[in-house]
């Protein structure tokens, strides 16, 4: 609707709600060009809709409308915002995504009472110093604003609180920072290290080892145009053997400089240079690279592809040296010392406090630290806001000075001060000769040789980097606390698969209850951890049959057992496929992309070229069909709107249709469906016993996996799955005690806690819960609890437990309809998400009151990382077992 008829209809709806005078208005998607001046009239109006229009300036009369508390003003033209926009005290949610600002006014930081702030896909190069007033922000999207400098990417990865925190500590006083990153990688053996010595200034040496793990030195260059400038950068020189690239990802930062180094005694293909490219394009778009060819002085043919820079716009200079003779060295560090000028960080202001507070930390003695002395130790410094501690800590992880793992509860306690001595403790590991001759397991007695010294100051610190290596996907633990064998490095596996994979496969896949469905990945190139870090990852469902390139897993879950096969066919291009056999393989298919998914893209992100369903026809012979379609063009029509559409493919070998939707089976829920729904409908009339099973199992997954994003979106960890049951279970009535029920979060069997141990008494429900109470019912039907029909044989004693929990729940919020009702808006999309975030925080400020002795242990229940997409689940000891030692809690040890 635009022009004259939008005009019209918004002049309408404004109408209407002056004489219903109604407090919420919505003029989205009406093709405005300017608002009407109509709208002054409607002085009682709290929130307005006004996304997807064509406005590129607010009229000042529109800062007249004091009252308003939602703003949603995405998908416009507004290239800025005038000052008098801080005249709206009350606002508490503002939407400003997708528009054209490049800067906010001053007078942002009168909007004190923010508490949810979308400025995602603009232009913005810096927040406004008033930023750091905004002390109620809890919410802010910043992505896609790529010139935004202040605050720095580290800070804004770490979210609202973080960034006010820094913006209100910059404005205190501040102080230019002359500092930044050089990487240099390349493949093994090509003189990195040589040369990082002799920018150095250091003298050649012709006996030079090769690098293992990663070495890190200080570079001190001269600004190129400002005198009396040193610009002072760490020169990470890291080993380029495939296996030593499993840590340095965490250090690959983007707005960084990049020396990629490579030898022209031979071919730039052997050099691996376009991988590289591919690397580092991957891992920080924003970072120009230098390529440097070494030994240029043997005058070798060998050249790189003509079209090269064409292809990859952040090579920034091609130079060729030679580290024995010297040639070029001179020229390359004008050339680095050009290019780091530029840096995005290099001469960024910084809040003198979080300076201090980092120096702190970098003088800590030692190699570890508790997260507690390092707390202190920038309190000591003069930085005492716990949030702004926090900020600087995981500022020093992402450029590489520290490593605290922030998100992950389990780690965060102790901080690693050394990186590079981390990166040698777990490089002895991988070189270990035992570990390679045992196929990839650490014994308990290896692991004594190797790191013995360390439990002499520290007992638990060799158990703690196991634990970090595995937050690396480079490990994962066996047997229990007492076995013989402490973890396999996935790194060392065998090349071979064994023997018994494929026949234990055929075996399983053969069972006529059986069906198989599948997923091909072809990826742009060979790269390190693909796929041995996604058999760490969902190390849970390890049979101990597994290779180098592949695995053989198992889904343990007594009521729909599944069995998966993982392959790489080990081209330079390769392919890797996931295959799940089972009656009900759906669900563990979905976990399985997912985690390839998510692993793939966090670490190379565009590696993936293409993925590809196989055919569900039965093939010319009736052996199965060769054919695979692209998943996009399956969900092109599997989602298709049009009322003539088919929704289905037509196979080009066999020329049958098939139904689209029908292979799409196991990926819902993993970020490639986003029109899920539309599906669904396509195949409600389709669904047998056997849809509806896959279903229901997939119903509970996305459930959680729901509740995970919201809660870690919200930045608020406590648990949130729980029941409410009368006393007794007696009749409910409003009058009567009630009790409040914590469930563990595990992702395939949700449950309330036996025994009592997650309850707490209450005599009516707080005020602050009823708010939440509506996601709580999206949640127990979303989990699909209420219908369990994926369980349906031999429902055990706490699934029925849970049923039951889960339908008095219900009933108290049935019962508490009205109360529910008066407190909650009917709010648009995006504002529900916020209206969660702000529920999931009252209940975590329950839950303290309730038990105030918690000490984060609700009912017992502890934080646990979730390995798919690292968010936090509240789990029962008994989970956090089957998570840990998978073949202890599941009865059953891996195969030989």
């Amino acid at each position: 609707m635009e022009g004259l008829d939008g005009r019209a209809e918004a002049e309408r709806r404004i109408a209407k709600a002056l004489r219903d005078g109604s407090e919420i208005l919505d003029l989205s998607r009406l093709g405005l060009t300017e608002l009407p001046e109509s709208l002054i009239r409607l002085t009682a109006l709290t929130r307005i809709g006004l996304e997807g229009n064509r406005l590129s300036e607010l009229p000042e009369w529109f800062g007249q409308l004091v009252g308003l508390e939602v703003i949603e003003l995405n998908d416009n033209q507004l290239s800025a915002l005038p000052e008098w926009f801080g005249r709206f005290h009350r606002l508490a949610f503002l939407f400003l995504g997708g528009n054209l600002l490049s800067v906010l006014p001053e007078s942002f930081g009168d909007l004190f009472r923010l508490d949810t702030l979308s400025l995602n896909y603009n232009a913005i190069e810096a927040l406004p110093s008033s930023f750091g007033q905004l002390v109620h922000l809890r919410n802010l999207f910043l992505d896609g604003n790529p010139d935004l400098v202040t605050p720095p990417p580290e800070v804004q990865a770490q979210g609202a609180v973080a960034v006010v925190a820094f913006m209100q500590a910059l404005a205190d006083s501040s102080v230019e920072l002359w500092q930044s990153k050089v990487l240099i990688v390349g493949e093994a053996a090509v003189g990195k290290t040589t040369l990082a010595r002799q920018l150095r200034g250091d003298d050649f040496d012709a006996d030079e080892g090769q690098t293992h793990g990663v070495r890190i030195h200080p570079l001190v260059l001269p600004h190129p145009s400002r005198p009396g400038v040193e610009m002072k950068l760490d020169a990470w020189d890291f080993g380029g053997q495939l296996e030593y690239r499993a840590t340095q990802r965490f250090y690959l930062t983007d707005r960084s400089l990049f020396i990629l180094v490579w030898s022209s005694r031979s071919r730039a293909a052997d050099g691996k240079v376009v991988p590289w490219l591919d690397v580092v394009t991957a891992r920080a778009p924003g970072s120009p690279v230098i390529i440097v060819a070494t030994h240029s002085d043997e005058h070798s043919p060998a050249t790189l592809p003509a079209d090269l820079s064409g292809r990859y716009r952040q090579i920034s200079a091609i130079h060729a040296i030679d580290s024995r003779t010297g040639t070029g060295i001179a020229d390359l560090s004008r050339i680095i010392a050009d290019r780091a000028a530029a840096l995005p960080l290099m001469g960024m202001r910084w809040p003198t406090s979080w300076l201090a507070a980092a120096q702190a930390v970098r003088d800590l003695p030692g190699l570890t630290a508790t997260q507690k002395v390092v707390f202190g130790a920038m309190a000591h410094a003069g930085l005492k806001d716990v949030s702004a501690q926090r900020g600087v800590a995981r500022v020093l992880h992402d450029l590489g000075q520290i490593v605290f793992f922030a998100d992950r509860p389990e780690l965060a306690a102790k901080v690693i001060l050394q990186p590079a001595w981390l990166d040698a403790r777990i490089t002895q590991v991988i070189d270990s000769d035992e570990v390679t001759a045992s196929g990839g397991v650490l014994s308990r007695v290896e692991r004594l040789r190797l790191w013995g010294d360390l439990a002499e100051d520290d007992p638990e610190l060799p158990d703690r980097l196991i634990s970090m290596m595995e937050a690396f996907d480079l490990a994962y633990r066996v047997g229990d606390q007492h076995s013989d064998d402490v973890a396999l490095i996935v790194d060392r596996l065998p090349e071979a698969p064994p023997p018994q994979a494929e026949e234990v496969w055929r075996e399983h896949s053969a069972d006529p209850r059986a069906r198989e469905i599948s997923i091909i990945y072809r990826l742009a190139s060979r790269q390190a951890g693909i796929p041995t870090w996604f058999i760490a990852r969902e190390h849970r469902y390890t049979t101990g049959m597994h290779w180098r390139s592949g695995a053989l897993l198992h889904d343990r879950d007594p009521h729909s057992p599944a069995w998966a096969l993982i392959t790489d066919d080990g081209r330079e291009q390769p392919t890797v496929t996931i295959r799940v056999s089972g009656a009900f393989p759906v669900r563990f298919l979905s976990v399985l992309t997912e985690a390839f998914d998510n692993i793939v893209e966090d670490r190379y992100p565009g590696l993936v070229e293409q993925r590809l369903i196989p055919c569900a026809c039965p093939g010319v012979d009736g052996a199965g069909c060769s054919h695979a379609f692209g998943l996009d063009e399956l969900l092109a029509e599997a989602t298709d709107l049009d009322p003539d559409a088919d929704h289905k493919v037509r196979c080009p070998k066999t020329r049958k249709k098939i139904e689209a939707a029908l292979m799409l089976d196991g990926l819902r829920g993993t970020g490639l469906i986003a029109e899920l729904e539309t599906i669904e409908r396509h195949m409600a009339a389709q669904f047998n016993t056997l849809n509806r099973i896959d279903a229901g199992q997939q119903a509970m997954l996305n459930g959680i996996r729901s509740l995970l994003e919201n809660r870690a979106n919200a930045g608020v960890q406590c648990p949130a799955v729980f029941s409410i049951q009368a006393r007794g279970r007696t009749r409910i009535m409003r009058r009567d005690k009630l009790v409040l029920s914590l469930w563990c979060e595990w992702p395939t069997e949700a449950h309330v806690l036996a025994d009592g141990v997650g309850d707490y008494p209450i005599n009516t429900l707080p005020e602050a819960l009823l708010g939440y109470l509506p996601y709580l019912r999206f949640l127990i039907q979303g989990l699909g609890i209420l219908a369990p029909t994926a369980l349906a044989a031999g429902l055990s004693e706490r699934v029925q437990a849970s049923i039951e929990a889960a339908a008095a729940t219900m009933e108290i919020i049935a019962d508490h309809s009205a109360a529910i009702a008066r407190k909650q808006v009917k709010p648009s999309h995006i504002y529900q998400w916020a209206d969660i975030g702000a529920n999931l925080r009252a209940l975590r400020e329950l839950l303290e009151r309730l038990d105030p002795d918690h000490s984060k242990n609700w009912g017992g229940l502890s934080p646990v990382s979730r390995p798919e997409d690292r968010r936090v689940m509240f789990l029962c000891p008994e989970h956090v077992a089957a998570l840990n030692y998978p073949y202890v809690a599941g009865g059953s040890a891996p195969s030989a």
